[in-house]
């Protein structure tokens, strides 16, 4: 089962290096929870409509264009066979964030470039992370972000320093830190094997990421992201995900316990996929 409780983890940031396959993973982890949780509304948050479409609805018909006859434009939402239904919105200021999240519940909430968003507008986003019988923290709201933007000081104030204050507990939050390698594209760019990565791209990785070897186990791994989104990230996992994204193979991941941000190329079996 996946983490749930009162003391799990609803509040999860995913950020750090640039091209870490942020925005990918919110489209895998979405799509697999709207089939792993059957009539379940998900939805995909970014400041301006225009990223939205380009940055999401865009990237779906291309990775998954079998999902563009369950799309319906009216609503900005694709509907599953299952009953789930995945809504992309936006609000461009304080006002718009008040209004559209006003009575709406959402099971899951990912927030591309959550960065651009003030506390006091994740707050009210977050009011609306909940789901008529869900277990408690089962609900996850997705805070995907870079460095930079009014949201940034809470940002890093919560995920980094882990200072909290008034009703605010440690417990409610975890985060991941993305990586250059996390990027399973970057191999098709540079032309690596999925059968072994060179030196040279080895060395790409690391400094794109600034990190001094690829082969890495999350700090938080044990501390409360195991059963949210655990990573595990090493050469030959990314060599297993390049070789099976391709195929639109499971990717060796399993929602039900971690996952493997390297591997979000998870891909849900076809009967959750189809409309």
């Amino acid at each position: 089962m996946e983490a749930r409780g009162p003391n799990v983890a609803t509040w999860l940031g995913y950020g750090g290096a640039l091209g870490g396959r942020k925005s990918g993973a919110i489209r895998r982890v979405m799509l697999a929870h709207r089939g792993m949780y059957p009539k379940t509304v998900g939805v995909i948050v970014r400041r301006v409509l225009a990223d939205v479409k380009e940055n999401h609805i865009q990237k779906f018909w291309e990775e998954y264009p079998e999902l563009r006859s369950c799309y319906n434009a009216t609503d900005y939402e694709i509907v599953l066979r299952n009953g789930s239904r995945i809504k992309f919105m936006y609000a461009e200021n304080s006002q718009e964030v008040d209004r559209k999240f006003y009575g709406p519940e959402f099971f899951d909430i990912f927030i591309d470039q959550a960065e651009q968003f003030s506390e006091g507008e994740l707050r009210t986003i977050n009011a609306r992370n909940r789901a008529p019988g869900a277990p408690d923290g089962l609900c996850k709201m997705g805070l995907f972000f870079n460095p930079g933007g009014c949201g940034t000081e809470f940002l890093r104030r919560v995920f980094w320093l882990k200072q909290y204050h008034g009703n605010e507990r440690a417990s409610d939050y975890a985060f991941i830190q993305s990586y250059g390698w996390d990027n399973y594209e970057w191999p098709r760019g540079t032309g690596a094997r999925t059968s072994a990565l060179s030196a040279s791209f080895q060395d790409e990785l690391n400094n794109a990421s600034g990190i001094s070897s690829p082969r890495h186990r999350c700090s938080s791994a044990g501390q409360g992201v195991r059963g949210v989104f655990q990573i595990q990230k090493d050469q030959r996992r990314l060599k297993t995900c390049t070789a099976d994204h391709s195929q639109r193979s499971p990717c060796n991941v399993s929602l039900n316990d971690e996952i493997s941000s390297s591997c979000l190329a998870y891909s849900t079996s076809p009967h959750t996929v189809r409309c």
